[in-house]
């Protein structure tokens, strides 16, 4: 057998590089990870609400220098197709694009964080660009409080509904408390209380993707 590529032969581009954009896009650091660095991971799959019907988890935590990038997975049964969909469809709408909450009934969904030097940031709290000041840009805002931000849009399954979230900053060592509630799916508040210690390690662990970059 000749030895050959694995890929087939890549065709002639039909444009230049000058004519695209190569540099990546950096943001402030408070609303998103860099995307400029290689994350660390803690293997942790947290569950932080459940009832008989659903199951609410933080999975994939990716630890940046600055933040923490999760997944919200939502597990729930439903009698029928019908109820399922309308389920994600209000998630969709409250959790799914923008902010975190937007539109939420009174028994929906909230979930937060708790640092261990008394520091809270809930799905409720307004966003870090709400209370940026008109006259500084996002590259030179800081927000005074933690800031819990929607990542990119939610994904469904047959029994599962996600998104990804951006925790910033880190948290300070001691105990991380995650807290969620969710009144309509018979999720009472619930208290869980994580070791941030592992995800400051975690942090130290990620890396510049692009060396000095």
């Amino acid at each position: 057998m000749t030895q050959g590529s694995f890929f087939p032969p890549v065709p002639a581009a039909d444009r230049d590089l000058d004519d695209v954009d190569a540099a990546a896009e950096v943001g402030p650091t408070w609303y998103r990870p860099s995307e400029l660095e290689l994350p660390g991971a803690v293997a942790w799959v947290v569950v932080i609400g459940s009832s008989p019907t659903t199951v609410v988890s933080l999975e994939n935590w990716r630890v940046s220098s600055n933040g923490v990038t999760l997944t919200l997975a939502i597990r729930a049964v439903e009698r029928g197709r019908r109820e399922r969909k309308a389920l994600w469809q209000a998630l969709g709408v409250h959790h799914g694009r923008g902010e975190l909450a937007m539109l939420l009934p009174p028994g929906g969904l909230r979930f937060g964080f708790g640092f261990a030097d008394g520091r809270t940031v809930t799905s409720l709290d307004e966003s870090g660009w709400t209370t940026m000041p008109e006259d500084v840009g996002p590259a030179e805002h800081l927000p005074d409080r933690p800031c819990l931000e929607g990542l990119g849009r939610s994904t469904t399954g047959a029994a599962t509904w996600q998104r990804d979230v951006w925790l910033w900053p880190l948290p300070p060592p001691g105990t991380l408390t995650a807290v969620c509630s969710w009144p309509d799916r018979d999720i009472p508040e619930t208290t869980t209380e994580l070791d941030a210690d592992e995800v400051l390690m975690a942090s130290r662990r990620a890396r510049a993707a692009f060396g000095d970059a």
